[in-house]
């Protein structure tokens, strides 16, 4: 598993000029919320000094390419959840063997990743990389999510945030 760090702060707070030589892996501001996302490979002490930041330790668990993994992704769509202790393992299962490689096969996702962050909350977070924001509500990403073991693991989640992100410029 590699380590990732996740910071969140106000999109209207702007990201400082100082310190950007650690490279942003990934960028993306929300569409609907004052709030933006960056992804980084190793944490500056700035951004840690910062108290605009929250950030998040993230082990990947699982990526996956998608059927568009040739494209640019546009849209970044991230599902944070806890589950409850007696389904984690049925939760892992369905996510690694179902819900993720069917999400990536979806046409329009760049790609499928899943991060859980030890210690903290929420403990797992899935996100996916769109070309388009309309991928989400796609005939073949809601067939994915109706499936009789969605329907069975979705119940066990708790504190659960979605947003959707636009890539940052």
């Amino acid at each position: 598993m590699s380590q990732l760090w996740l910071v969140k702060r106000p999109h209207s707070s702007a990201w400082p000029s100082q310190g950007l030589a650690t490279p942003i892996v990934r960028a993306w501001n929300a569409l609907e919320q004052d709030l933006s996302y960056r992804y980084l490979n190793e944490l500056p002490q700035w951004v840690q000094e910062d108290t605009n930041n929250s950030v998040f330790p993230l082990q990947t668990l699982q990526t996956l390419s998608g059927s568009a993994a040739q494209q640019v992704a546009g849209f970044h769509y991230v599902v944070e959840t806890d589950v409850l202790p007696d389904m984690e393992a049925e939760f892992n299962a369905w996510y690694e063997q179902e819900h993720l490689p069917g999400l990536a096969s979806v046409p329009g996702t760049v790609r499928a990743v899943r991060y859980r962050q030890e210690p903290g909350r929420p403990r797992y977070w899935a996100c996916y990389d769109l070309v388009h924001a309309e991928v989400l509500g796609s005939p073949a990403w809601l067939k994915v999510r109706a499936t009789p073991w969605s329907d069975r693991v979705r119940p066990a989640f708790r504190n659960t945030q979605r947003t959707l992100f636009r890539r940052a410029p």
